[in-house]
């Protein structure tokens, strides 16, 4: 998929979205949901008259050059990691989830702490040999490493540190407060906290 060709069909479709954002058939709103898939990590819904179409178009026309790079690189990324984890080791502040992971960084953490394969979902075959050293098939548990955090919650010293201190509400007011500055879907209500501080990060 070109990403970025596909979000400007979307953007010029969107002076006719009355007459195909019901017809859940049509090439215009399948190549919607295509992308919606890949930019909010859900489809569009198939009800009638849903406010999801336009969520998508506010979002589309926030999005700058390094974001769809971003994006369009996590499309053919090889590596995941486990769903609703994060990766940070000590001595960097930088936190990797699967917002912000690419193939590169996958394999450099590997290349320093092969034991970190034990927190991906998703992994090609031959990690060892893209990581060009020589590394055991059988790898014990990371957690065993004390130079990795894995966990749901976010470590200390970073940005998701200090906003695990604040209330859901308070969560729930940046995240609505940044998708009216920026023109972004707003966060599900319900959503956890550890989606909500996420939310915060990616867009903040």
């Amino acid at each position: 998929m070109n990403l970025k060709e596909n979000i400007k069909i979307v953007l010029l479709n969107e002076k006719t979205k009355n007459d195909w954002k019901n017809n859940h058939s049509s090439k215009e709103w399948k190549l919607a949901n295509q992308v919606a898939i890949v930019v909010m990590g859900e489809g569009l819904q198939r009800k009638r008259n849903c406010g999801c179409v336009d969520d998508l178009l506010i979002m589309l026309k926030s999005l700058n050059e390094p974001k769809i790079k971003l994006k369009q690189t996590q499309i053919m990324n090889k590596f995941e990691i486990k769903e609703g984890k994060m990766i940070q080791l000590h001595g960097l502040n930088d936190a990797y989830t699967n917002a912000n992971l690419t193939d590169e960084k996958a394999i450099e953490i590997l290349k320093k702490f092969p034991k970190a394969i034990a927190f991906f979902s998703k992994h090609p075959d031959n990690w060892q040999e893209l990581c060009g050293k020589d590394v055991p098939n059988e790898i014990p548990g990371a957690e065993e490493n004390e130079e990795i955090i894995l966990n749901n919650e976010p470590t200390e010293g970073t940005r998701a540190d200090e906003l695990a201190k604040e209330s859901d509400e308070v969560l729930k007011k940046l995240c609505n407060d940044l998708a009216e500055e920026k023109g972004l879907k707003k966060v599900h209500w319900k959503s956890a906290s550890e989606k909500l501080i996420q939310y915060i990060i990616d867009n903040e």
